[in-house]
Formats: C-alpha cells, sequence, structure tokens
C-alpha cells in the first residue's frame, strides 16, 4: 500500500520498465513468498503460540536480518549492529520476564 501511495511523488511511474516474463516471474514470486505466505504464517504461528510470544518473537526479525546479511550477502558487521543486536535482545528479555513474573503473581494469588 505504501508503494502505491508514493508511486505520484516517487517519480517510478515515468520510467519505462522492461516487463519481460521473467521480471513478472520474479516480482509475482517477491508478492507470493514475502507477503502472502510470510503473513499466513505468521498468523498461524500466532494462533499457535499466542499474540504475546509472537509478538516477541516478530521483534527479534531485525537481529536475523543482520546474519542473514552477513551470511548470503558478505556483509560486514559494525559496532552499531551488535549495540542493537544487544538492545533488541535485553528489551525482549525484559519483557519476557515482566511477563513470567506477572504469571507467577496471578498463580500465587489463585493459590492463596
Amino acid at each position: 500500500m505504501a508503494g502505491l501511495f508514493l508511486l505520484p511523488i516517487s517519480g517510478l511511474a515515468q520510467h519505462q520498465w522492461d516487463l519481460s516474463p521473467n521480471i513478472l516471474l520474479a516480482l509475482v514470486g517477491i508478492v507470493v513468498v514475502g507477503t502472502i505466505f510470510s503473513y499466513t504464517v505468521f498468523l498461524k504461528g500466532t494462533s499457535l503460540i499466542g499474540p504475546v510470544k509472537s509478538s516477541l518473537l516478530a521483534s527479534t526479525e531485525p537481529i536475523s536480518a543482520v546474519f542473514f546479511a552477513f551470511f548470503l550477502m558478505n556483509e560486514r558487521f559494525y559496532v552499531l549492529d551488535l549495540v542493537g543486536i544487544a538492545m533488541i535482545l535485553i528489551v525482549v528479555s525484559l519483557i519476557s520476564l515482566k511477563d513470567l513474573w506477572l504469571q507467577k503473581k496471578k498463580k500465587s494469588c489463585s493459590l492463596s
């Protein structure tokens, strides 16, 4: 949707595109695999593990993107990359610990 919204002001509409069958097939692959398939799998996973765990796992996606870029595209790690990874892991851990603490507190209150 954002791409369609930005199309009039981006200047891409004036560009001549070579829409050969290979390029169209690649575009369909990007749309199907990159959007529809991944979103469907995400929703199925959310229904299996719950929205809280699902959102916590989804927040670690930038970490996997950095590792895929490193291993598949030979990108380099920088100090800020490592700082960002550490910050994401710390925040996700703190949120998880808070949720565990609240669950234990609920259980102890219901037992007494």
